[in-house]
Parts: structure tokens; sequence; C-alpha cells
């Protein structure tokens, strides 16, 4: 038996301490992520695979449905692909997995979805809540895979699993065919309620990426291609979305951008309306995006309370939840 011998509690302390400091001087640089690590973190390998299950889809007139999961966000996951169970929009998905419990996970209890296996540079499982590093790092590769998607000319539309679809909201985009980029509207976050409980305004007319049509045009990809820039540089100070609406209404490189009206894509703001404001603003919009709340739990927590979970348990819907909310088209 081979015997080892014990290292002074003071001298492993400092090289627990040593290796935490060399950890962190890797992520951050000027109270900043450090951009050699989220150069490499962000590095976008061979996605071949991606771009043909892409144009199977678009080979069938139809236009990808693109979203991003990883084992954190697994349940999420799970829910709305029950959610859109009985919306025959699922031939339409790509889910691409950065981690393969994900992988596995989705590929098994979805075999008519697509899920890619995306190999990132290093391991993206966590739930991260919103603001923290690696949430940022996973939104730039998030953001630098569709910029290669559409520099193959692979026009799709972006969304977040972390949401409920009330009715199929396909057929909205009908009514935006000439434009580059369309987005969905952040909610009011001031005033969406008052003290009184009276109806307020909401009158952002920001852009949100959570719900997003992009398209391989000259200007989208203009577009895009600027924000991934600029967002890799000012990552720890900057989102995705606020880029997008700065150059959409800077029309930069001549990129034609419009909104979803908010009675049709609401965000999480709709949860904290007063019932007046909800039945003026969006009483019954196609899409709801559980944001403005932090964490997994947090969000399942109020989509249970708002009936809007679909799950029974880890894998199976909850078809009756499904049927009794969802108006199919």
């Amino acid at each position: 038996m081979i015997r080892t011998r014990k290292t002074p509690p003071i001298f492993a302390v400092g090289v627990i301490s040593l290796l935490v400091i060399s950890c962190y001087l890797l992520v951050f640089r000027d109270g900043e992520l450090g951009q050699q690590h989220v150069a490499k973190a962000t590095a976008v390998s061979d996605i071949r695979g991606l771009v043909a299950m892409s144009r199977e889809i678009a080979a069938m007139k139809k236009l990808p449905l693109i979203t991003l999961a990883n084992e954190g966000f697994l349940a999420v996951t799970h829910s709305w692909l029950c959610n859109t169970l009985r919306m025959h929009v699922h031939e339409q998905v790509i889910v691409i997995a950065t981690d393969e419990k994900a992988y596995m996970d989705l590929k098994e209890g979805w075999p008519h979805v697509r899920i890619y296996r995306y190999n990132t540079t290093q391991e993206m499982t966590g739930s991260y809540t919103f603001g923290a590093n690696g949430y940022r790092i996973l939104l730039l590769l998030r953001v630098r895979i569709l910029l290669e998607l559409l520099k193959h000319d692979v026009s799709f539309l972006l969304f977040e699993t972390d949401c409920v679809w009330l009715r199929n909201p396909l057929p909205v985009l009908d009514a935006y065919g000439g434009y580059d980029v369309v987005g969905a509207q952040l909610g009011h976050t001031l005033d969406y309620r008052d003290a009184r409980g009276e109806d307020a305004p909401m009158a952002t007319k920001n852009f949100s990426v959570n719900f997003m049509l992009v398209r391989a045009t000259e200007g989208g990809v203009a577009l895009w291609e600027k924000m991934a820039s600029r967002l890799q540089r000012h990552i720890g100070s900057e989102w995705e979305q606020n880029i997008v609406d700065f150059l959409c209404k800077q029309r930069f490189g001549g990129v034609n951008c419009e909104l979803f009206p908010y009675s049709k894509i609401a965000d999480g703001i709709w949860y904290m309306m007063v019932e007046g404001a909800r039945n003026r603003l969006a009483a019954r919009p196609y899409v709801i995006n559980n944001n403005y709340i932090k964490g997994v739990e947090n969000k399942i927590k109020r989509a249970k309370e708002n009936r809007h979970w679909f799950l029974k348990d880890e894998r199976n819907c909850d078809l009756e939840m499904v049927d009794g909310l969802t108006r199919f088209q």
C-alpha cells in the first residue's frame, strides 16, 4: 500500500488560494471578462451538421426555429416541447445542445425533433443566473453560432424555451416579409403598475432577442456581425439585445428592422401587470417570454403558478394542461 505524505494545512490553503486567483485572472481583466478566455470559450467549431439540418427545414419551405439548451435548462426545454406538442412546429425546431446530458436526454425524449450536439471548448452545463459570467459567455457563443448560419445563407427564428406559446405564432411572421430583422419588444420596466393599481403606459419600443426573426440578407448579416464583434469586446457590460436595438434604430448597414406588437409577443412584465393593464395591452398574446425573473427554479415556479408548465414529471407531458390551455392551429 502506497502512503502519501499529508500536505501541511497552511501550504494547502496557499495552493488553493493561488489556484483561485489564477482562475480569477484568467476570466477577468480590469474588471471585465478576459478577452483571451472569452475568445477560446466562444470559438465556433465545425457547424456543417447544423447547416445541413437548417437546409433540410428550408427545403420543406419552412423557417428553422432555433434555440439553445444545456443540462441546466433541460426541464424548461421539455416543458416547451410539451407545450407545442400539437402545434405542428416540431419538424422546424432545432435545439442546439451544448453538453452530452442535454443532447442524449432530448434525443431520447423527442426523437422527431432535430437535436444538434455542439461541442464547446469548455463545459457549459449550468443553469446560469442572469448576468453571471457563464451566462454571458453562453449568450455570446449562441450569437457566434448564429452568425455562422447567417453566413451560410440560413435565415431563422431565434427563440428561448423559457416561455409559453398560447397559440402557434408562426402565422404572425407572414406579415413581415420585407424586413431583415423582426424582434419582440421589451415591456415597460418602470410603471407596469402604479401604487393605485391603475393602468400604466407601455411604450419602450426596444428590441428583445427572446423571439427574433433574422434573415440572411445583406442587412441581417451586417447587423449580426457587428453585434457579435461589439458584444465580444464589451461582454462584461453590454447585452446583445441592447446592441441590436441600437443598430436597428441607426439602420446600420441599411438594415430594415421592425418590432412585433407586444399584444402578440409579450415578455415577463406580463406576469407582473394588474388585470386592467394586461387586458388592455396583451389579453391573450401568442407568446409570453418568462423573463424579468432570475434563476431557473424561479422561472419554473412562476410558470406553474400561472398554469404555464406542461410536465407531469421529468419526462412526461401533462396532456391535460396542454389540451386545456393551447388553441391548436
